[in-house]
C-alpha cells in the first residue's frame, strides 16, 4: 500500500501523538499530504515534525491550522530552510 495522503484533522494529536506519527512516517516515503489541523501540537511537537522532514519526508502540503503552536520562531526558521 502506498499511502500519500494522510488527513488527521480534528483527532486530538498531541506533541506525544506526532511523534509516534513521525516514527511511522520514516518508513513510508511516499506521504506527500498531511492534514494536521484542529489538533492540541505546540512548537515541541512541530519541532518533533521539522525533524521527520529534515530525514528524508517528501511533503509537499503541510497543514497546521488551529493547532497550539505559540512560539512561532521554529515556524520561521523552517520557512528558511
Amino acid at each position: 500500500m502506498n499511502l500519500k495522503e494522510l488527513c488527521l484533522s480534528n483527532c486530538n494529536i498531541t506533541d506525544e501523538g506526532l511523534l509516534s506519527l513521525c516514527i511511522g512516517l520514516q518508513s513510508n516515503s511516499k506521504v506527500s499530504s498531511l492534514d494536521l489541523e484542529e489538533n492540541r501540537i505546540t512548537a515541541n511537537g512541530f519541532e518533533c515534525l521539522v525533524e521527520c522532514l529534515e530525514y528524508g519526508l517528501p511533503l509537499k502540503n503541510l497543514n497546521l491550522y488551529h493547532n497550539e503552536i505559540e512560539d512561532t520562531s521554529s515556524l520561521k526558521e523552517y520557512n528558511t530552510i
